[in-house]
């Protein structure tokens, strides 16, 4: 230790920054100088700089992605751990880029439910708690985390009525904005005004702040947000896949979507011109980070008939929407005909979903082979993962007193919920009951009064 003390503060940085993240979790137990230093913003976002670097230059081992996924076991199987009963069981875990092998398995907070992965940056994942088989959707949760360091930060709920319903689309996305040195979560929502025109509704929430505002520059557009694709966090914005409300043709449905986070400006980017080689088929795509470049990967699913097809643009110029190059362009041989691209991994392969053996493969568009791997499961989720040390100071423990509390008020709120939504069944139930009374009893006094005119009518006679 006397020798580190005598070396220049700038070497020690360079020294620490080459180390693994639990070897720093370790050096900040050897002095209060280090401790100090370790959690300094400025070595944080050196130490990430420096793990891309050594990533990039000799292809690091501990290339990862996060993978999210459930296991379930069908009931006396025999093959669950828990009595054999049915049971989904949630799985996180990193995993290897380049032998698809679990390097890490994550433990998640018990007894806070399930929260879905919406978005992630610099090492840290934007997670939102929907409460489950409400008829309002209500989401009311917003978790980010570090599955590194395995630090957690609660942040406190938007201004707006924070839900979602068949007229709103509500997506979050989460970016770095290096003029500040801050993380940000944009919380996006579709309000319909017509069949063509949407109000983006948009809220941000500061990590430094600790607070949300509110975007005042809302006006109508006219496209939507095409459901639970990738966001992409690029160059200090957020990138969403939408679709054109204001035409039919397929190839010029999509487009991209992004919000500046320091300016807070919504642009709308325009996609490369392709054309559809099956007029009858289906085209969706989504955004991704490739090589350092912004990237938009378009499927097309021709249908019943003929090879589903995935290109790859590489967005060349940032500022300049017509500078997208073709990367790739991969036709599908028959033994991948059900698979569909979720992650585009920074090694070249791609992360597949096979929906008809309901399993994840990594598939090489080189070889247009299965390479690595088989995973089988349900509702798999994939990041692209760099390991960091953000919410090293921000975050709290999985055990903390504060988390326990987190889960003990998500526990209460879901159960008052599903009683207000039992007594909405109850009451529409007693509503209806009450309805076909009145009918019933409309119904006998118009065929008393006919039956008395009829009477009538027979006595006149």
């Amino acid at each position: 230790m006397s020798q580190f003390e005598s070396l220049p503060l700038e070497t020690v940085v360079d020294i620490l920054s080459r180390l693994s993240i639990a070897s720093l979790g370790r050096c900040r137990c050897v002095c209060k100088s280090w401790c100090f230093l370790i959690v300094d913003p400025f070595f944080i976002n050196k130490q990430l700089c420096v793990n891309r670097h050594q990533r990039s230059i000799d292809g690091d081992p501990n290339h990862y992605f996060f993978l999210a996924y459930s296991i379930v076991f069908e009931r006396d199987c025999g093959k669950s751990p828990f009595g054999g009963e049915y049971y989904d069981y949630s799985c996180h875990s990193l995993q290897c880029s380049e032998t698809f092998e679990e390097r890490k398995r994550l433990q998640f907070p018990t007894g806070i439910g399930h929260f879905s992965v919406k978005s992630s940056c610099n090492g840290v994942l934007c997670l939102l708690r929907c409460l489950d088989n409400i008829a309002c959707c209500y989401s009311y949760a917003i978790i980010l985390w570090n599955p590194s360091i395995n630090k957690f930060k609660i942040l406190p709920k938007p201004h707006g009525q924070f839900q979602s319903s068949s007229d709103e689309d509500l997506s979050l996305g989460l970016g770095f904005v290096p003029q500040t040195n801050d993380y940000k979560v944009v919380s996006l929502s579709m309000t319909r005004n017509s069949d063509v025109f949407y109000r983006p509704q948009i809220e941000m929430y500061s990590l430094n702040t600790d607070s949300w505002t509110t975007w005042t520059g809302t006006y109508d557009v006219q496209w939507m947000l095409c459901g639970e694709t990738n966001d992409a966090s690029f160059n200090g914005a957020v990138h969403w896949t939408a679709r054109k409300t204001n035409t039919r043709d397929d190839d010029l449905q999509l487009l991209i979507v992004s919000f500046h986070l320091a300016d807070e400006v919504l642009r709308e980017i325009c996609l490369p011109e392709y054309h559809c080689n099956y007029p009858n088929g289906r085209n969706y795509g989504f955004t991704s980070v490739i090589y350092g470049k912004l990237a938009f990967t378009i499927v097309r699913d021709p249908g019943s008939y003929g090879q589903n097809v995935w290109e790859i643009w590489l967005l060349e110029d940032y500022d300049y929407d017509e500078s997208w190059t073709k990367f790739r362009y991969i036709t599908r041989v028959p033994t991948c005909r059900d698979m569909v691209p979720l992650q585009f991994l920074d090694n070249g392969e791609f992360v597949v979903l096979d929906t008809w053996k309901n399993r994840l493969v990594v598939f090489d568009v080189k070889t247009r082979q299965i390479v690595g791997k088989v995973m089988h499961g349900t509702g798999f989720k994939v990041v692209n993962y760099t390991q960091s040390l953000v919410l090293l100071e921000e975050g709290i423990d999985a055990s903390s007193a504060e988390m326990s509390s987190f889960a003990k008020e998500l526990k209460e709120f879901e159960d008052e919920k599903r009683e207000e939504e039992k007594r909405e069944r109850v009451e529409k139930r007693r509503k209806g009951e009450e309805e076909k009374e009145l009918v019933h009893i409309a119904r006998r006094v118009i065929k008393g009064v006919m039956e008395f005119f009829k009477t009538r009518r027979d006595s006149y006679i």
